[in-house]
Parts: C-alpha cells; structure tokens; sequence
C-alpha cells in the first residue's frame, strides 16, 4: 500500500485555509481545514466532489507510536492520519 503525504501548511489570508483532494478507496475526496477561535483548534471536513460533507472533526495529531486514523469507519481501504510534529497529513 502506499501513502500520500501532504504537507500541512495553513495560510490564513485564504477561505478555508487550507485544501487539497485526497483519494480514499480509489475515490476523490475534497479535504478541507478550517480554525476555530471559539475552541482555538483545527477541524477538519472530507466531502465528495459534489460538496456533499462525509464528514467535520476535531484535527487530532496521531503520536510517534500510534497512527489514530481520522477517517476509522467510513473508508476501508486507506486511513488518513495527522502529524503535527512533522506538519503532514497521511493517506494510508
């Protein structure tokens, strides 16, 4: 399997900060994050190519032992994990 990696670099001057399209179970998928100031974190939100929302979560970073897959039962043919040490989102 291989993995696509992605370096997160959030620029504040665009709306949503920042996106890119991943592929997930061989499908295109739009991968958007956008802060929250209320909370003072990042959430992330996956949606198809028609702007259909699969799905809006915290942006949680996996650790250097463990992966914590952001996407656990909804793809299941690749996982998508965060990084926050490395600045990197993954798709396994």
């Amino acid at each position: 399997m291989t993995m696509e990696k992605y370096q997160f670099t959030p620029d504040n001057n665009a709306d949503p900060p920042y996106q890119i399209t991943i592929n997930m179970d061989n499908k295109d998928y739009i991968f958007r994050v956008m802060y929250n100031l209320y909370s003072q974190r990042w959430y992330f939100s996956i949606s198809d190519l028609q702007q259909n929302v699969i799905k809006i979560a915290p942006l949680i970073s996996s650790t250097e032992n463990r992966d914590i897959n952001l996407t656990f039962n909804i793809f299941f043919n690749n996982s998508l994990v965060f990084r926050n040490d490395q600045n990197m989102i993954m798709v396994k």
